[in-house]
């Protein structure tokens, strides 16, 4: 009876030894992963500074891609330890982040175009490409704003889920 006495015991022991084992390793991976977005908020806020400049008709430059790998890395931090709504999360913001660079290259190319064509011969014109320009620039400042705010959604989601496992 003392021998089976210890071997639940014993089990108990190493039971409770795997969930403090599993606590720790969640809170690890969800530290790294606000690690991941306070390294990435420099280059947000660097490629908001330029979106906002959009409308800033002396300061006509390319935008450039938004990355997205520091959600990959995100992404395989919470698969570890099964977060569906941060990956569910993670993955609307990669589509948000593909159409937004989508836009982001037209108008880059918009541009390229734009300052090809002034070279060319300043008086001549395209309203249509001008006008399309200009909308893309709105919808890049709305789809970006959209980014951003679902990014801070998401790190938000991430420290939710950090405060309930400590």
């Amino acid at each position: 009876m003392k021998i089976i006495e210890n071997i639940l015991d014993l089990n108990k022991d190493v039971l409770e030894q795997k969930q403090v084992q599993e606590q720790q390793s969640v809170i690890s991976s969800l530290k790294k992963c606000l690690k991941l977005f306070e390294v990435e908020k420099e280059s947000i806020k660097n490629k908001d500074e330029d979106i906002k400049n959009l409308f800033d008709s002396s300061n006509k430059k390319p935008i450039g891609f938004l990355r997205t790998d520091f959600l990959d890395n995100i992404e395989e931090e919470t698969k570890k330890h099964d977060f569906h709504r941060i990956n569910g999360a993670i993955t609307l913001l990669k589509v948000e982040i593909k159409s937004l660079n989508n836009k982001i290259n037209k108008h880059d190319f918009l541009l390229s175009i734009k300052d090809i064509s002034k070279n060319k011969d300043s008086s001549s014109k395209d309203n249509n490409t001008s006008k399309q320009f200009n909308d893309d620039e709105k919808e890049i400042y709305e789809l970006f704003n959209k980014v951003k705010n679902d990014l801070l959604d998401l790190e938000g989601l991430i420290s939710s889920e950090l405060e309930k496992a400590e």
